[in-house]
């Protein structure tokens, strides 16, 4: 979306909220027109309920309930979204009317796969369409993201829906049917390898294995043995390929044999930075598990955990969403978390006879695997919960009704029509002012001169006060920065010094900005505040030198 600083991420959280709002009113209308209150029990009700009330036991314990309630820009992980994700797959699953509904809504999945794939490989291939934002370590080859904001999560989608296309095309459907498919694999397969993601690289492996070996609800021992016998040869054919000297220059074929290989190396770059990270986040769940220090707070606290250098990179998440989930909503958490995903394999084996069914477990073995080297993240994480809702309703066509109760007909309009007006004002807050704010922090960036980024920049600070973001900003603005970090002439050094502190009170974990406030506490007199800032900084960053000199000037006042 256009005209946004973040025109991937928050297009979709809206969107989902905006969502869930038109889902809500045509459950009401089908209660309203039958003249009884029911719903459809699934086997993640009480699941999704604890994963839930952990989230929010662990946001009134949270080290920033703020945080905790919206998550941070960009990531937007918190209560809220949680929520959200909840509401999407419940909500969906009430309204898909049994399997030909769900075969639907896979396949919509599956069409949204395919171009998405589709412009992957434009990026890729040809730089189009936004690509060469990423690029593999050390070459010119394109990790393209497409819509998804980041080649991981691209990556992640794509081995979702991979394993679901393969078993259409092994499946006994219309010759037609099953060209689509191959057609379906085809791109998604190129559009998966493009991305370089080597965690959704074994997740679509794993998937297409079950496929395979469970094909038609009914586990075969052959397919698994000729299948893992086929991917440790040509693992080790990679491995012996990519070891022998080779004068070519880095390409599209080298890269991809340098990233398989380096799936089995610890040692490599990305490898070792993630397991340093699991090593770290460790003893962070340690000092506080029971209900851990809240949804999307994890870059607030880790840097006091942190063992090496991430050269000036801040890791808000762990990547390993079991570990994210442990440290943000504590054992209670993880508990509701693997309820969840018992709650998924127990409904397959209960519906593997179904038709379609081991195609949609498949996808989501791969999803879940995939994430177990990133993290649940919106670009994902909503296409994934429809996923889910698709995968229920087909393995489980007949859910059993809840009957709640009656209600005459003549309070059914006045009863929509107030309903559908509440949900319409809930859409204000909840879609439109965020839009506004992001556009207004947009268009800062273009303002014809400082009164009037001041005044848009206010603005956005007023539509979204809970973002941290707009806030610094706002105080990056008041002290008129050169290109040097240094404050103008013209600094309103009071309005910068309220707007960092309003930034540090909402949950931000820039070192920059603490640093800032250090110098702006200490040229307004307030030392002892000036000193908390500055370790502040050192405390989220303690191998910046800058935040260490900081730190070593102030105390020696």
């Amino acid at each position: 979306m256009p005209n946004i600083v973040d025109e991937f991420v928050l297009p979709k959280l809206l969107l989902a909220r905006l969502l869930v709002a038109v889902l809500m009113v045509l459950l009401v209308v089908g209660w309203f027109r039958v003249g009884v209150v029911t719903w459809r029990r699934t086997p993640l009700d009480l699941p999704l309920l604890a994963f839930i009330g952990s989230a929010l036991l662990s946001t009134i314990f949270a080290v920033n309930r703020n945080v905790a309630v919206f998550g941070t820009y960009d990531r937007w992980e918190g209560l809220l979204t949680i929520v959200t994700y909840g509401l999407v797959f419940w909500l969906a699953v009430q309204l898909l009317a049994g399997e030909p509904d769900a075969r639907g809504l896979t396949w919509s999945l599956l069409c949204s796969g395919y171009v998405i794939a589709a412009v992957a490989i434009l990026q890729s291939t040809f730089g189009l369409l936004g690509g060469g934002y990423f690029v593999v370590a050390g070459t010119n080859v394109i990790r393209p993201d497409s819509t998804l904001a980041n080649p991981d999560f691209l990556g992640i989608f794509l081995a979702m829906l991979l394993p679901v296309a393969i078993s259409k095309v092994l499946s006994q459907r219309p010759a037609l049917t099953r060209v689509l498919a191959v057609n379906l694999v085809v791109v998604l397969f190129i559009g998966l390898l493009a991305t370089f993601t080597r965690a959704a690289w074994i997740g679509a492996v794993l998937g297409a294995v079950v496929v395979l070996v469970l094909r038609r609800g009914r586990f075969r021992v052959w397919p698994l043995v000729i299948s893992a016998s086929l991917i440790v040869g040509a693992f080790a054919v990679l491995i012996a390929v990519a070891a022998r000297p080779s004068a070519a220059q880095p390409g599209v074929a080298q890269a991809l044999f340098a990233r398989v290989v380096s799936i089995a190396d610890p040692s490599s770059r990305g490898q070792a930075l993630r397991i340093s990270v699991w090593g770290d986040t460790l003893p962070l769940i340690a000092d506080r598990p029971i209900v851990g220090y809240g949804p999307d707070t994890f870059g607030l606290v880790y840097p006091n955990y942190q063992t090496t250098t991430r050269e000036a990179v801040l890791w808000d998440k762990p990547h390993q969403d079991a570990l994210g989930v442990a440290a943000s909503q504590g054992i209670i958490g993880l508990f509701a978390y693997i309820w969840i995903l018992l709650a998924f394999v127990r409904a397959f084996w209960k519906g593997r006879y179904q038709r379609g069914a081991v195609g949609l477990f498949a996808g989501w073995v791969a999803y879940v695997i995939s994430i177990q080297a990133d993290f649940s993240w919106i670009p994902t994480s909503f296409p994934f919960w429809l996923f889910g809702a698709a995968a229920i309703v087909t393995w489980a066509p007949n859910l059993n009704m809840v009957r709640v109760a009656e209600f005459p007909r003549r309070i059914a309009v006045p009863s929509l029509a107030a309903g559908t007006l509440v949900l319409l004002l809930l859409m204000i807050p909840a879609v439109v002012m965020p839009y506004f704010a992001d556009a207004d922090y947009y268009a800062t960036q273009a303002a014809a001169d400082l009164g009037q980024a001041r005044g848009t920049i206010a603005q956005a600070r007023s539509l979204a006060p809970y973002e941290a973001t707009y806030a610094v900003e706002a105080g990056n603005y008041a002290l008129n920065l050169d290109q040097n970090g240094n404050p103008a002439s013209n600094a309103d050094w009071t309005a910068a010094q309220e707007a960092y502190q309003t930034a540090a009170r909402l949950g931000s974990y820039s070192p920059e900005m603490f640093r800032e406030l250090a110098i702006i506490d200490d040229h307004l007199g307030d030392h002892a505040g000036a000193v908390a800032a500055a370790r502040r900084a050192l405390e989220l960053d303690r191998y910046d030198t800058n935040s260490q000199q900081l730190v070593k000037r102030l105390t020696s006042q």
